[in-house]
């Protein structure tokens, strides 16, 4: 997330970005319509709650964010959105478009995450 913000630097790999992309947000929870104002964004949001992922879903669907990164582990807001990636040790191990919080969750059971119930 501080990679794609621009406040660090990658230790490995690569990492590009249009220098006439929009300006990225950091956020860490933290994040409400105030956040949203002025000219769209690439919103970055590190821990995030189904009601941000609800909130940046509206945002991002209404033209007032450009796109939203989210990290969460929380299946609900996952499924806010057009796709989600399923990390193990920093690396991407599945993807899946358009799920639902049933699908998350079997997902992450086949991965070895979230146990079913």
């Amino acid at each position: 997330m501080r990679c794609l913000a621009g406040q660090v630097r990658l230790t490995a790999g690569t990492l590009w970005r249009d220098p006439e992309a929009a300006d990225a947000v950091l956020c860490r929870g933290a994040l409400d319509e105030r956040a949203l104002a002025g000219p769209p964004r690439l919103f970055l949001v590190d821990g995030a709650e189904p009601a941000h992922c609800a909130l940046l879903r509206d945002a991002v669907d209404d033209g007032r964010a450009v796109a939203a990164v989210v990290t969460t582990e929380d299946v609900t807001a996952a499924a806010a959105a057009d796709a989600v990636l399923f990390l193990h040790q920093g690396r991407v191990v599945d993807m899946v478009a358009g799920a639902n919080p049933e699908r998350i969750r079997e997902c992450l059971s086949w991965l070895g995450g979230e146990q079913e119930s």
